[in-house]
């Protein structure tokens, strides 16, 4: 399913040396966490992708490019290759214009129109039982990936957005989720088990809507039901979530409600 599009300019202003520095791929301290960065070729840099369910862009702009091209089967100057899978030979040499069809200027017409699409406010109904829920939101293990507070790095186009803290609830690196959510498919350099940490603010508005999806595929109708679809190095979460008390439970997914 299409991911959330809110705070993505946000995201895309996060320093790489924080991303990195968070990464603990051998996991040194032993907490059962072994997030990683998934580097990727950019043109001819070699950065952190951050985008896509397993962090396979590195930037909002090429973002936007991937989903037109994988999405739309739309030609850009990032993506000049016409989107055909190695079974369609006639597709391959079919003639595309040589020039991209979306041109740059509508590329980042779009990819600015993104930036801008901002996270909407905290749903607060009580501050108490909020508080309480993201005290259990880190007790059970969930801000060990679901990291709360980033802080943006400087930027040209937006200068009054330097060094501001935001929280969306990500560390933007792959982590092994286990089986269950092992979908058979490799992306770049990530297993077909890894998952990019989605970003939570504003799920609690999504989660109102009664057809709502969550995870990749949208297999989870419910909050509750994403959790505990958790694997691999959630293992242990997902436990700890379960062995709380109901009124325990409804106090985290009030929490996530909220954020």
């Amino acid at each position: 399913i299409s991911p959330q599009l809110v705070g993505m300019g946000l995201l895309d202003l996060i320093p790489e040396a924080d991303i990195i520095a968070a990464a603990d791929p051998d996991d040194n301290n032993q907490d059962g966490i072994s997030g990683r960065v998934h580097w990727v070729q950019d043109g001819k840099q070699r950065r952190i992708g951050r985008f896509g369910w397993k962090a396979i862009n590195s930037s909002l702009r090429t973002q936007n490019a991937n989903a037109m091209s994988q999405d739309m089967g739309l030609t850009t100057s990032v993506f000049m290759d016409p989107n055909c899978t190695a079974n369609q030979p006639i597709c391959w040499t079919a003639p595309n214009g040589v020039t991209p069809e979306v041109s740059d200027s509508s590329l980042d017409a779009v990819t600015d129109f993104m930036a801008a699409l901002a996270v909407p406010e905290r749903r607060v109904a009580d501050l108490s039982t909020f508080n309480k829920g993201a005290q259990l939101f880190t007790q059970v293990g969930c801000a060990s990936c679901h990291t709360p507070k980033q802080k943006m790095g400087a930027s040209g186009r937006f200068p009054l957005l330097a060094q501001q803290t935001i929280y969306p609830y990500t560390d933007l690196l792959l982590h092994d989720m286990g089986k269950g959510l092992d979908d058979g498919v490799k992306e770049k350099n990530a297993e077909s088990y890894e998952w990019r940490t989605p970003p939570l603010w504003g799920i609690g508005i999504v989660a109102r809507d009664q057809e709502a999806r969550f995870l990749h595929d949208g297999r989870a109708s419910s909050l509750t039901e994403a959790i505990l679809w958790h694997g691999g190095e959630a293992e242990s979460t997902k436990t700890r979530f379960r062995q709380l008390p109901t009124t325990q439970q409804q106090t985290l997914l009030s929490f996530l409600n909220g954020i």
